[in-house]
Order: C-alpha cells, then structure tokens, then sequence
C-alpha cells in the first residue's frame, strides 16, 4: 500500500515535471516571438532612419536652392537699380523698366513666400520624425521589458522542474527502499 501511494506519488510529480517542461517550453516559443517582434520593430526603426536621412538630404537640397533663390533675388535687386539708373538716363524707356521692376519685386515677393512655405514644411517633418522616433524607441523599449520578464518566469520554471525533479529523485529513492524492505519481509 505504501509502495503503490509512493507510485502514484511519482506519476504525479513527473506529471507536474512534465507540465512546467511544457509550460517552460511555451514560454520559450513566446520569448522568440517577442524576439521577432523586437527585431522588427528595429528593423521599421532601421527604414524609418533611412526615410529620416533622405528628408535632411531634400532639406538640405531645399536649402541649397533656398540660398540659390536669395542670390537670383540679390541679382534681381542690382538689376532693380540698373534700371533705375537707365530710367534717370534715359526718360524714354521709363515705362518699359518700371515694368521690369514691378515684375522682379513680386518674382522676389514670391521666391521668399515659398523659402517661408519651405521652412514650415521642413519643422513639420523634422517633429514628426522626432515624434515616430520617440514612439518607436518607446516600443523597442516595452518589448524588451516583456522577453526580460519572460525570461525570468522561464527562469522560475526551470528552477521549478528542477525542484520537482529532485523530489521525484527522492520519492523514487524511497519507493526503492520500501520495495527492498517488503522484499525483505517476505524473505523473513
């Protein structure tokens, strides 16, 4: 009867030895899942960077022609005074230049409308970066928090089926001796 209590005892810790393998198992399929997981968020985080440095290229593209839309402006201005010049030398071409003018301080008006346009548009997409950049660190950040703790209850369960191995050693050991000392009572 002994014998037989300490059987069922065995069935029932390789049982739960069995169940915290599976669970631990389990466990370990989740932690690569959360590794995948991570390692495509770094890889969304990897094109988000590449799509980053392609805009500061545009934007300094956008500078380089910002810079080249100040110079045609300054260009124009000179202009401006030639033809003031001519127009005080030269009464019969006044109406022809003032036209000229006219036309280079609305072409200059423009070119500074659209370098203001240009500017905005290039603090907007320099917080939305910094904004998905934030938010991306942020979920890197969560899901290597999650394969730290799924590690440790792996860790727990190992620990656990451990324990109940060494248990079931024991009771197995003890099972052993009782069979030994029933064979020697009925020796006797």
């Amino acid at each position: 009867n002994v014998a037989d209590e300490r059987q069922n005892h065995i069935h029932h810790v390789e049982k739960e030895r069995d169940e915290a393998k599976h669970t631990a198992w389990e466990r370990e399929q989740t932690i690569e899942h959360v590794e995948k997981e991570r390692d495509e968020a770094r890889h969304v985080a990897w094109e988000r960077e590449q799509t980053i440095n392609q805009r500061v290229e545009e934007v300094q593209t956008r500078t380089r022609e910002r810079d080249e839309a100040r110079g045609i402006a300054d260009d124009r201005q000179r202009t401006v005074e030639h033809v003031t010049w001519e127009r005080d030398e030269a009464r019969n071409i006044v109406t022809e230049r003032d036209g000229q003018l006219e036309t280079t301080r609305r072409e200059l008006h423009e070119a500074n409308a659209g370098i203001a346009d240009r500017e905005r548009q290039l603090e907007e997409a320099r917080a939305k970066i910094e904004h998905e950049r934030r938010e991306h660190d942020d979920k890197v950040k969560e899901l290597e928090q999650r394969v730290a703790e799924r590690e440790e209850r792996i860790r727990a369960a190992e620990e656990r089926a451990g324990a109940l191995d060494r248990e079931l050693a024991d009771v197995k050991r003890q099972l052993d001796e009782a069979w030994a000392k029933a064979n020697d009572n009925e020796n006797r």
